[in-house]
């Protein structure tokens, strides 16, 4: 059976600044896209099911190929990077496609904001998530894309007959739609394609469904579960985006429903906090810290409790010992021990704000551009504690009792990459 996006997820950040979504200080694009998986798989339908390949689409850090992995529990598994915007989309989702076991495959998708510049304009920032599994849903059917002529008009049946190419599509009687993605549709190129597929109604569309702006990997994603949405729109669906230079067509066959984890077409995300400090520059891991030195094989040993919460159960005494360290902390066995991982919410026992000046010197980047910053002791499950920093917060400590949740982001540069860890964020209504 072929392999279909069977579900998504978006993840916008809560800072906002023009109208747009932006990173925290302490984001970046390979936590971004780890929140919208995170999102995906903890859906509360989800089948669940091993993960047997990881797709990126857009520019991520170094740190991000044995991270999602690692963060993800799909260890070990390939991660493969194809580029960004529409024509990496459509290279992930060919990868992902194909359909070497009964596993998933996930497609992640993210961007970081953009401010105006000469050459573009802004975009915010995003996560997306696509699950790919043997099924229902929305089948990928091709990708490719067609240069356009600087010297002469653009030849229309040429184009048309492109995209009908590239997107897998029947030469004619086509039922579905056609997201005709581009800042301007251009009149005689929606004719030729209304005379080629009369059956395929047009929806001209913004870069972006969701005010994300033109985000080169996130908006092509995005398009694709409002795609995914239309569930009276018949059997193919087209993403065409265009631009000045080319077009990049993306085809799909729809054969049953996507399940949306958030809906990519409110443009709502997690409650704004208004304009966000800003980032910091991923200059800053080249800085030397004069404080904690962590070294690299100590630090990669903490992750399953640090990025998935990871504990330890005795199987003698019943405690609870987090982070794992491979015997009971309350008698001491380590024969006993069964690993299961905690909540990822959890509640404030007691908090604190440090100031600057009063931080550890690894953290100068990021108390640099962000300021004083909380702490909490937050309870994770009974009688389980875990120290946190707290972002996307204000300068007032959390008031105990208040609910929180984790999520990675980045702690601090060091030996030339950044770390990461689960911090706090104050759980909102949404």
């Amino acid at each position: 059976m072929a392999r279909a996006i069977v579900a998504g997820a978006v993840y916008r950040p809560s800072y906002r600044a023009g109208g747009l979504s932006v990173e925290a200080p302490d984001e970046d694009a390979f936590t971004l896209a780890v929140a919208a998986a995170e999102r995906l798989l903890d859906r509360p339908n989800s089948a669940g099911g091993p993960i047997d390949g990881i797709h990126l689409v857009g520019d991520f850090p170094p740190e991000a190929d044995a991270g999602f992995p690692e963060v993800l529990g799909a260890l070990p598994v390939a991660v493969e990077r194809h580029g960004h915007g529409a024509a990496g989309l459509g290279a992930a989702l060919r990868a992902a496609a194909r359909p070497e076991s009964d596993g998933v495959s996930l497609v992640l998708a993210a961007d970081v904001a953009r401010d105006a510049s000469a050459d573009g304009a802004a975009y915010g920032a995003a996560g997306v998530a696509l699950e790919l599994r043997p099924g229902v849903g929305l089948v990928p059917t091709g990708h490719g894309g067609r240069r356009h002529p600087t010297h002469r008009t653009p030849d229309a049946n040429a184009w048309v007959a492109d995209g009908v190419r590239h997107s897998g599509l029947p030469a004619t009687g086509a039922t579905g739609t056609l997201f005709f993605v581009a800042g301007e549709s251009p009149p005689v190129l929606l004719a030729f394609w209304r005379r080629a597929q009369p059956s395929m109604p047009i929806v001209p569309g913004s870069p972006s469904p969701t005010g994300v702006g033109p985000a080169p990997s996130v908006a092509a994603a995005l398009w694709t579960l409002e795609l995914a949405r239309r569930t009276d729109g018949g059997e193919w669906g087209v993403l065409a985006r265009v631009t000045s230079e080319e077009t990049q067509f993306l085809g799909f066959r729809r054969t049953g429903s996507v399940d949306v984890a958030d809906d990519p077409a409110s443009g709502e995300g997690d409650a704004g906090l208004g304009p966000a400090p800003r980032r910091v520059p991923d200059e800053a891991r080249r800085a030397v810290s004069e404080g904690a030195y962590v070294p690299h094989p100590r630090y990669i040993e903490n992750l399953p409790s640090r990025w998935r919460l990871l504990a330890e159960r005795c199987g003698g005494c019943s405690a609870v010992t987090f982070p794992i360290r491979g015997r009971c902390r309350a008698c001491g066995r380590s024969d006993a021990l069964t690993t299961e991982a905690l909540p990822r919410r959890g509640s404030v026992l007691a908090a604190t704000v440090v100031a600057p000046g009063a931080h550890p010197t690894e953290f100068d980047p990021l108390v640099a551009v962000a300021g004083a910053y909380g702490v909490v002791l937050a309870e994770m499950g009974p009688g389980v504690r875990a120290t946190l920093q707290v972002a996307d917060h204000g300068p007032e400590p959390l008031a105990p009792g208040s609910p929180v949740r984790t999520a990675l982001r980045r702690l601090y540069p060091m030996e030339g990459e950044w770390r990461y860890g689960r911090k706090a964020l104050a759980e909102r209504a949404r």
